[in-house]
């Protein structure tokens, strides 16, 4: 008896360790090889920002698609924000910097250049309110400029920064990169339990610059912090052909994102029908698929050198999305499949054609702007 009691407990904590590590073996097996040995820079996360920058351009289009439009505007939607804050965790660095001066460094990359361009389109949201209002609803402009009421003064993807910024600072807080496999896993449940107990509790509306929405992205960055941590590091293993756990995966992503649960807005805190789960689910399924595409398309160079310039591309193209909404309407095309074809022609063309040289020219003369100093 004496013996059992001594060799239980032991045999438990080994149980417990190889379930932890049963967990996390299930993760790594989909993520593709983070290091590329002949370039410094990640290909097929370049890829995967190039691609998710046309995704993000398309789907603010699509809003007046056909309903085959919708359905992929729906699909997008389920996962393309949550694959940017896992990104984000997955390229996460230690940086051995005190809090403050991390903080200062973070707002110079992130948020500053965010908020230049948030300023230089302020007056396009006045000249609106002015327009469909006539009178100025101070109330509603104070909600909209401060990001309170899930939506920010007409550049609506500034968002994005606000809450990255947040997400970053608050990781920084609590040494995220720094703490355990397991403490980051807890970390992880922990922000996407607390997001959901928002979402039962009704607290769309309470929290100033986003923060309940930042609690959501500390789960998925925390995430892409795991992912990276414990993927396989075998430049070989992407190169095998899809395997069954993927076409699965794929599946549950279409169930999820296109049938179970209906259209989300992460930055406007609308979750379907309040089933954040389900939206985890399909933002998590969804950005593992995405990565293995990404990681086939890594070699097209076209991909590493738009993903040079997101910050300036995601925090400007709402101009171009307002452009084609008032030819579209002007036109009569809002609502039919040629709208949905003619949009996507759009957004490659405004991407090749004037962006290239726009983004060039910004990041040379203006490079704040691209978060660089």
């Amino acid at each position: 008896t004496a013996r059992i009691l001594v060799v239980l407990p032991q045999l438990l904590f080994r149980t417990k360790k190889l379930w932890w590590s049963s967990c996390y073996d299930s993760v790594k097996q989909f993520a593709p090889p983070l290091y590329n040995a002949d370039s410094k820079r990640v290909k097929w996360i370049d890829a995967a920002k190039s691609l998710g920058i046309v995704l993000v351009f398309w789907g603010h289009i699509l809003y007046g698609g056909s309903n085959i439009g919708g359905y992929i505007n729906q699909l997008i939607y389920s996962f393309h924000m949550p694959m940017y804050f896992i990104l984000s965790g997955i390229v996460a660095k230690d940086e051995n910097l005190p809090f403050g001066q991390y903080v200062c460094n973070k707002f110079k990359r992130v948020l500053l250049p965010a908020l230049c361009f948030y300023l230089m389109t302020l007056p396009i949201y006045f000249l609106q309110v002015f327009n469909n209002r006539k009178t100025l609803d101070f109330e509603s402009c104070v909600y909209d400029i401060f990001y309170i009421k899930g939506h920010c003064a007409y550049n609506d993807p500034i968002w994005f920064f606000i809450c990255l910024f947040e997400v970053l600072c608050f990781g920084k807080l609590i040494h995220l990169t720094k703490l355990t496999k397991r403490s980051q896993m807890w970390v992880c449940v922990c922000s996407f339990t607390i997001a959901i107990l928002l979402s039962v509790l009704n607290l769309r509306y309470s929290a100033l610059f986003g923060l309940n929405c930042a609690i959501l992205a500390l789960g998925f960055y925390t995430f892409g912090i795991c992912l990276r941590r414990y993927q396989d590091m075998n430049p070989n293993y992407c190169e095998k052909k899809l395997s069954a756990y993927i076409i699965i995966l794929i599946v549950l992503w279409l169930l999820v994102g296109l049938i179970l649960n209906p259209k989300v807005s992460m930055y406007g805190f609308m979750y379907g029908n309040r089933l954040i789960p389900l939206f985890i689910l399909s933002g998590i399924m969804g950005s593992i698929v995405f990565f293995r595409l990404a990681y086939k398309l890594r070699d097209l160079k076209i991909l590493n050198f738009f993903a040079k310039y997101t910050t300036i591309i995601i925090c400007s193209h709402y101009l171009f999305v307002s452009s084609f909404n008032f030819l579209s309407t002007r036109f009569g095309l809002k609502g039919t499949i040629f709208f949905d074809i003619l949009s996507l022609l759009y957004v490659i063309v405004v991407l090749w054609v004037l962006y290239r040289p726009l983004c060039v020219a910004i990041d040379k003369y203006l490079p704040f702007l691209n978060g660089k100093r």
